[in-house]
């Protein structure tokens, strides 16, 4: 039991593997791609002849309590032109856990500007995708979830948790960072994909309790799904909403990993509810949907994702 109870002290002091992004290793990334590529007019000329920029890098926001910076990179030929084509957004992370999201939109970035990199190479398709889209990659608009999850100190004092979900707003205002170790139980922060105002009243109040889902109904996780006082309440939500409306994605993909396994190894997209009421253009929606799904293998390797016409009534991204 002593032996127990020591492994429990010392986890929150371990930190992730280096395998992952640290928040800051992403912004260093970006940083050094914006050197090498946002002003080279012609970066491979075998590859990608005429392309002009290819990369463009910026910050569209900040986060809610500790003002981090949320960037986006912009992936096209003649990146630093605004041209007529097609706009697509890709959101790597929302959930401070899920960092697989993270990682995805990372290798999405490095794939697209080193044509002759990742095997087997064929450019070919990384070439039509930057002639004729703009691709639009946020690695993440949960730095402070990001930099929970895999440790950072503040006032002092080393904090992490791999469990943690939300971003840090101080939701009780008494200037402290409130988390318990483990799933749930973290008085502060705000679910970031509850903030939207689409059907933002389904969300949950601060403090509610979790009851699991049928797909696992052992899995506790509370006041991790709190909405916000309000919708759009949080900054990082707030810089979402604004560069999508700036932008008019034709598009948008957001990655998330389902820790409690109730929605793991699917394709969620908008909406099918009961009663016949689905999203405008389901049925586009629907077919690409199963398309990607088909693409992704499942972990065991027997089969690929499973699609699926969302049936939840929360405003979800």
């Amino acid at each position: 039991m002593i032996f127990v109870y020591i492994l429990i002290f010392l986890a929150p002091l371990i930190p992730l593997s280096e395998r992952y992004h640290t928040f800051y290793e992403v912004e260093q990334q970006l940083l050094d791609w914006d050197e090498e590529f946002g002003s080279n007019t012609d970066p491979w000329p075998s590859q990608y002849p005429g392309s002009g920029i290819i990369y463009e890098l910026s910050q569209i926001g900040l986060s809610n309590q500790d003002n981090l910076p949320i960037y986006a990179v912009k992936l096209s030929y003649d990146a630093d032109q605004t041209e007529d084509e097609a706009r697509v957004l890709i959101l790597g992370q929302c959930h401070a856990e899920e960092i697989y999201g993270v990682e995805i939109a990372m290798e999405m970035i490095d794939w697209l500007l080193h044509p002759n990199a990742f095997y087997p190479v064929n450019y070919l398709d990384r070439k039509l995708a930057l002639e004729n889209t703009e691709l639009w990659v946020v690695p993440t608009h949960n730095p402070e979830g990001l930099l929970t999850v895999h440790g950072d100190t503040l006032a002092g004092e080393w904090i992490q948790d791999e469990w943690y979900r939300k971003n840090k707003t101080d939701i009780n205002l008494n200037g402290i960072f409130d988390y318990v170790y483990g799933p749930g139980n973290d008085s502060d922060g705000v679910d970031l994909n509850r903030n939207y105002d689409f059907n933002w009243i389904f969300g949950d109040d601060k403090y509610e309790l979790d009851y699991g889902c049928s797909a696992n109904p052992s899995y506790i996780s509370n006041f991790d799904y709190y909405r916000g006082k309000e919708p759009f309440s949080e900054s990082e939500i707030q810089a979402v909403r604004d560069f999508a409306i700036d932008k008019q994605f034709l598009l948008s993909i957001a990655y998330h990993s389902s820790r409690s396994g109730c929605v793991s190894e699917k394709v969620i997209y908008p909406w099918n509810w009961a009663e016949g009421k689905s999203s405008p253009d389901f049925e586009v929606i629907d077919n690409l949907g199963r398309d990607i799904a088909s693409f992704i293998p499942t972990q065991d390797g027997i089969t690929t994702y499973l699609p699926s016409g969302s049936v939840s009534r929360r405003g979800n991204a």
